[in-house]
């Protein structure tokens, strides 16, 4: 029923592109150019075509929201562009700035780390009074990070040299050795994680009931995969 009222709703849509201060529902290219309050981005059907484009095209759908942004994963859909992993509210900042991404080429490229990406109980290890979650509270969208090496994994720094977030091991191994490729890397959003979704029973108890993840955006070059007579 929602699949085939969303449909015809985008099928009666008007050409000028005015709701009032009603619900706007549309297609990703039907709102270029345009700003909303609060916006709802689906997964499905993303990964059908020519992924960079794709990945500019996602990029222009969340960059619509003006005060928050809401990311849902379609079961078994999942985006090829930023992998929830699970039901997820992601947030944006109010008057978060906007920027345009420009000077593309093949050889430059933009990924963001999305849950799967993440250990995602990290901070959630720490007690309330550690200075990460102050840390991540005042977490600003836009806010610069690096990525640094720690023993066993990657570790994301913020601009006063803070830890504030743990990859996965599965992303550490990936990105331990294109660290040189990243030309910039910043904060896209931030993900509230309560402690009743850890599902891992041998995982340490969380200490905290709720804390929140950063979702980063990597600007970087791109790695170009060997060629066998290389190997």
């Amino acid at each position: 029923m929602a699949k085939q009222f969303a449909l015809e709703t985008l099928l009666e849509e008007r050409q000028e592109k005015r709701t009032g201060t009603g619900v706007f529902l549309g297609t990703v290219h039907s709102v270029k150019g345009m700003e909303f309050p609060h916006v709802f981005l689906l997964d499905d059907g993303w990964h059908q075509g020519n992924l960079e484009e794709e990945r500019r095209l996602f990029y222009v759908g969340m960059t619509r929201a003006e005060k928050s942004l809401y990311l849902f994963s379609v079961d078994p859909c999942t985006s090829p562009h930023i992998p929830l992993g699970q039901e997820s509210r992601f947030l944006y900042a109010q008057n978060a700035p906007k920027e345009e991404i420009k000077g593309f080429s093949r050889e430059v490229t933009v990924t963001i780390l999305g849950m799967a990406d993440l250990f995602l109980d990290y901070p959630g290890r720490f007690p309330r009074s550690h200075p990460i979650h102050q840390d991540l509270a005042a977490l600003k969208t836009g806010e610069k990070v690096t990525l640094e090496k720690g023993k066993q994994r990657l570790f994301v720094v913020n601009r006063g040299g803070k830890t504030i977030a743990a990859l996965s091991r599965k992303a550490s191994e990936k990105w331990h050795n294109r660290l040189d490729t990243i030309i910039s890397a910043k904060v896209l959003g931030i993900v509230k994680r309560e402690k009743n979704e850890t599902s891992d029973p041998n995982a340490t108890a969380p200490k905290v009931i709720l804390w929140e993840l950063p979702v980063v955006e990597i600007l970087h070059h791109v790695v170009c995969p060997r060629k066998a007579s290389e190997r």
